[in-house]
């Protein structure tokens, strides 16, 4: 009688007829609640009318009955995902993996939940009431997905540290070398003189080094580094799936999109960092995967010019703007590098950006930026035409313009008279 019943369920299932379903699959459940499919096929009737909390017990049960059912375990992770339970989400996309290694949509929805992750962790440090308790889960989330042989490429473990561990070792040494110490291991630099005298003076008036480790974890700086070290473990295991998903389906755009886009991210850290030249090449691996996106090609552009190579950064800028004409900032960095020796194209470029502005303020700064700059050529005429056009956009130039003698010095060179109402 439970199998016409599991029968019936999957044909109204079909058919749309979902509540009805549900009543078939748990009628089968009570004949034989030991049978796998009743409790899969009953938790995906349940997803589909937003009943997650229902459908993650029934995946539970599904995953009780059959240990070994990889899209259980997806399952449930994607419900889990749903709620909001990211780091049980992510074991159970790793469980999946482990029972069928070779299907490429685990990995790419296990990048795309890591990708949240390091979303949810940046909102952590822009909140000033981050909870310390989330800070650590993500810390401990961080070990997890780092395996050991893989500890070499995350060179600033900060998510890792034991203050235990890191007191015991430092026992031996003097105030000072254990200042030197704390800020090498906790803030990655050398102590600066301020800080080192204070220091010296709070640990020889009986400061212990317990508390001076427990003040360095709550400091902003610490913090922000903690971010920034789980943020690039995050970020390299995103690409790490998404390079899995691709390998194992080449034909999944959603794939190549999304390394692209972790590319990016990951291409960011490595500039905070000072790592320049790595950045470019992971800016150039995103390109490769992804050829629409404009971000890969800006940011590209923007180390190249820092790098002197103008004519590749131009390149890159023209390339973003042909992704995404609606962009302004290519157009604005695109005549920043052509005006020191192509000003007609410079400005031919940033007028193009005009359009795109979303407010009249900048707008305004654009028109007496051209302004000001063929005043420095000496085409006052043009010049003149530009200050001109920017001042009949507003009555209030001095609240939008930064420079107002830079204003009024181009002006008197064009001959060009301020009205009475324009008060500096």
């Amino acid at each position: 009688m439970s199998i016409s019943h599991f029968h019936a369920a999957n044909k109204l299932k079909q058919d749309g007829k979902l509540e009805e379903a549900i009543t078939c699959y748990r009628q089968a459940i009570e004949r034989n609640p030991n049978f796998y499919s009743y409790h899969h096929n009953l938790a995906e009737a349940l997803v589909k009318l937003g009943r997650f909390d229902e459908a993650a017990h029934s995946y539970r049960h599904a995953i009780h009955t059959n240990p070994n059912s990889a899209w259980s375990y997806h399952n449930l992770a994607e419900v889990l995902k749903k709620l909001g339970q990211l780091n049980e989400a992510i074991s159970l996309y790793c469980r999946a993996i482990e029972l069928n290694p070779n299907f490429y949509g685990f990995y790419q929805n296990l990048g795309e939940t890591i990708a949240q992750l390091t979303i949810d962790l940046n909102s952590i440090e822009l909140n000033p009431k981050f909870s310390a308790e989330s800070l650590l889960l993500h810390s401990r989330l961080a070990e997890i997905l780092v395996k050991p042989e893989q500890l070499h490429n995350y060179p600033t473990e900060l998510y890792s540290l034991n203050d235990e561990i890191f007191l015991q070792a430092t026992d031996h040494l003097s105030n000072e070398n254990f200042i030197a110490e704390i800020y090498g291991v906790y803030l990655k630099r050398e102590p600066d003189e301020g800080g080192k005298n204070h220091y010296l003076s709070h640990l020889s008036n009986d400061m212990k080094r317990a508390d001076m480790v427990a003040g360095f974890r709550e400091s902003q700086e610490f913090l922000s580094k903690l971010v920034l070290s789980i943020t690039s473990v995050y970020i390299q295991k995103s690409v790490e799936m998404y390079r899995r998903a691709v390998e194992l389906n080449s034909n999944s755009h959603k794939s190549y999109q999304n390394l692209g886009k972790a590319l990016i991210q990951w291409g960011k850290i490595l500039e905070q960092g000072g790592q320049l030249e790595q950045a470019s090449e992971i800016y150039q691996q995103a390109i490769a995967a992804s050829h629409n996106l404009a971000e890969a090609h800006y940011n590209q552009g923007q180390l190249l010019a820092q790098q002197g190579k103008m004519d590749m950064a131009i390149e890159n800028f023209k390339k973003a703007i042909a992704i995404k004409p609606d962009w302004v900032d290519p157009y604005l960095n695109l005549g920043d590098v052509l005006k020191h020796n192509r000003l007609d194209q410079a400005i031919a470029w940033w007028r193009q950006a005009i359009p795109y502005m979303n407010s009249e303020v900048t707008r305004i700064e654009l028109e007496f930026k051209i302004g000001n700059l063929l005043v420095e050529q000496g085409q006052l005429d043009e010049a003149l035409a530009c200050l001109e056009k920017a001042m009949g956009l507003t009555n209030f130039y001095p609240t939008v313009y930064n420079s107002p003698d830079s204003f009024q010095s181009s002006t008197v060179k064009c001959g060009f008279q301020l009205p009475n109402s324009v008060k500096y």
